[in-house]
């Protein structure tokens, strides 16, 4: 049998069908996806929580006081010297107030900022002091990379 091209119409309908089957799959996949976000939001590392590890790297003790800038909801640890406190948060924007707890603790022991948390992230903060004679300060959580350094 002699090798023909294949016909206008055969073409036609070949490509219909391809074009059937992807708009299919992208119906199907559409769907799925409107569906899962219509769920409430699963509370786990991939879902609308951060994880905050709190580490003290100093040689005093740290209160920490987290309060959510919507809502009243606040939260409060004291972090013992060479301690850690992980903790999961809801993802949103937080208002923060780090507090140097030392007998000689002057007006810098204090220090308040805003912070955002991102859904599904990890962050470390490490709570230090700086050398003597300068004003008292931690670094804000910084975001790790995959849940790594």
């Amino acid at each position: 049998m002699p090798n023909r091209a294949p016909s206008l119409g055969h073409l036609t309908l070949a490509l219909l069908c391809l074009a059937g089957i992807v708009g299919f799959i992208f119906v199907v996949r559409c769907t799925r996806v409107a569906k899962s976000a219509e769920k409430p939001a699963a509370v786990s590392k991939g879902g609308k929580m951060a994880h905050l590890a709190m580490l003290n790297c100093s040689e005093c003790e740290w209160q920490i006081v987290i309060t959510p800038t919507i809502g009243s909801e606040q939260r409060r640890w004291k972090i013992s010297v060479a301690k850690s406190t992980e903790v999961e948060l809801a993802a949103g924007d937080y208002e923060v107030e780090q507090t140097m707890l030392t007998d000689d603790a002057g007006p810098d022991a204090t220090r308040r900022f805003l912070m955002r948390l991102e859904p599904g992230q990890a962050y470390r903060w490490r709570l230090v002091a700086l050398l003597a004679g300068e004003t008292s300060e931690a670094r804000r959580p910084a975001k790790l990379k995959d849940g790594h350094e």
